[in-house]
């Protein structure tokens, strides 16, 4: 086992106290540690209520096999922590369960033709004032915010202690990566790939936002290369 070189600073995966005070003693099973904690950062971790989630992205996120990925996804939702809802286009919609009294009702039937984006994006006809059917504009503000938290999380920047210059850069870089298409996903891996593949990144150094900008074509040259398919978080 390699030792771990030590986490970034401060960026964060909110997650509900109750996990720790009164389920982590129940989990039995590393599988289903495992899984839970993977859908939360793919969840939460995003600002997003459920996500469509790959058995391969699992894989690659918890290291665990198919059969015990598996395993994990049906503990899981035994014991009442997930839903994992089958779409049409064979993915799997995962979101986590919350007391009755809090969290938003979703029918099975409104999941099967949701498209490969988070619930919060997606129009609902009877539910017309709510995040979950906001209009163009709005859609585009949110993609607008959590592309900047992305870059904010990548860059190592606290939002809670950024001066107008960080916030600057941030905006600037925000709107050439949201031209060119960039997700927050595909940031995430970016982040991944400077910490695991560029020099800087190997000595513990965070890009800036213009690096970040400037490297992105290395970043998509590298990852046409790569032979490693399976991780799709790349």
């Amino acid at each position: 086992m390699s030792k771990y070189r030590g986490f970034y600073p401060p960026r964060y995966t909110k997650m509900p106290d109750d996990f720790f005070d009164e389920l982590l003693c129940q989990i039995k099973t590393q599988a289903e540690l495992k899984v839970t904690l993977a859908v939360m950062r793919k969840t939460l971790g995003w600002g997003k209520d459920g996500d469509h989630i790959s058995l391969t992205q699992l894989e690659a996120i918890t290291g665990l096999s198919h059969k015990s990925v598996v395993t994990g996804v049906k503990r899981a939702v035994a014991r009442g922590t997930l839903k994992a809802l089958k779409n049409t286009g064979g993915t799997t919609y995962y979101h986590l369960v919350f007391r009755e009294d809090n969290m938003k009702k979703t029918s099975a039937t409104s999941i099967k033709n949701i498209p490969l984006t988070s619930v919060k994006n997606t129009p609902t006809k009877d539910n017309k004032n709510t995040k979950t059917n906001p209009s163009p504009n709005g859609d585009a503000f949110a993609n607008s915010r959590a592309l900047f938290a992305a870059l904010a999380h990548v860059c190592g920047y606290d939002l809670g202690k950024i001066t107008d210059k960080m916030r600057g850069k941030l905006n600037q870089t925000t709107k050439v990566l949201r031209r060119d298409g960039v997700t927050p996903e595909r940031l995430d891996a970016f982040g991944k790939w400077w910490a695991t593949v560029d020099w800087r990144g190997k000595k513990g150094n965070l890009p800036e936002p213009a690096q970040v900008q400037n490297e992105w074509g290395r970043f998509v040259m590298w990852h046409k290369s790569c032979e490693q398919t399976e991780v799709e978080w790349l």
